[in-house]
């Protein structure tokens, strides 16, 4: 690849949320390559469709690791230098992702995974967000008053973590319905904690970047006020 042929482009599917280890090697000149996700499935390249860029002027290896949701993926392969051509080995792993919930997460209020009524049993829910699935929405139910704890944690990359309270119960997100919020550009924790009285309640997680997937586990925990 390179010189006349300046580029390769390949195309995978994920059909279940999964780990793609990507690596390129046996080469003998520079060269970069890149995941996309066609987000808006135009055919075309566009700014925020870029999940990870990795170059090299050398011959070394270079490898990319990312948590991907459901979707097409393509991979882009171009030489550094236009009149150098350069042999590569694409090598391709995909193990699976602990997913828990038994449908994916909505992405309105309405169609939010419902947690159920908080007894003080923790809850522990694994899946993956951003990319193609934007955002996941759950519902809980609080019967007496408690004391809530929500946590997103085993993330690889940015997202926020919120909890709503519908008031007026048309199913969106209006302004003075968000209860907390915190976010992050990195892969620490988010932790929110709250008072609730009763009431059904939903938490919003959302991926920081439009391109970037992560894995997250989110853990609700409560205890009577």
């Amino acid at each position: 690849m390179g010189g006349f042929d300046s580029h390769d482009i390949y195309r995978f599917t994920v059909a279940e949320a999964r780990t793609v280890n990507l690596a390129l090697v046996d080469r003998t000149e520079g060269i970069d390559y890149t995941i996309v996700a066609d987000l808006d499935g135009d055919g075309v390249w566009e700014s925020g469709e870029t999940l990870e860029t990795i170059d090299s002027n050398g011959s070394g290896n270079l490898t990319i690791s990312e948590d991907l949701a459901p979707g097409v993926y393509h991979i882009v392969i171009r030489g550094n230098l236009s009149s150098h051509s350069t042999r590569y080995t694409l090598l391709l792993s995909s193990p699976l992702l602990l997913i828990t919930p038994v449908v994916d997460p909505g992405e309105s209020l309405n169609d939010a995974y419902d947690l159920g009524v908080l007894d003080g049993v923790g809850i522990e829910e694994h899946d993956v967000v951003g990319g193609f699935d934007s955002h996941d929405i759950y519902r809980f139910t609080v019967a007496e008053a408690r004391a809530v704890v929500v946590s997103a944690t085993d993330r690889t990359e940015g997202a926020d973590l919120r909890i709503i309270e519908d008031l007026d119960g048309d199913g969106f997100i209006d302004s003075g319905e968000i209860i907390a919020i915190i976010d992050s550009n990195g892969s620490g924790n988010l932790v929110l904690n709250v008072n609730l009285m009763p009431g059904v309640y939903h938490i919003v997680i959302r991926g920081r970047l439009s391109s970037h997937s992560t894995r997250y586990t989110l853990g609700v925990t409560s205890s009577l006020l």
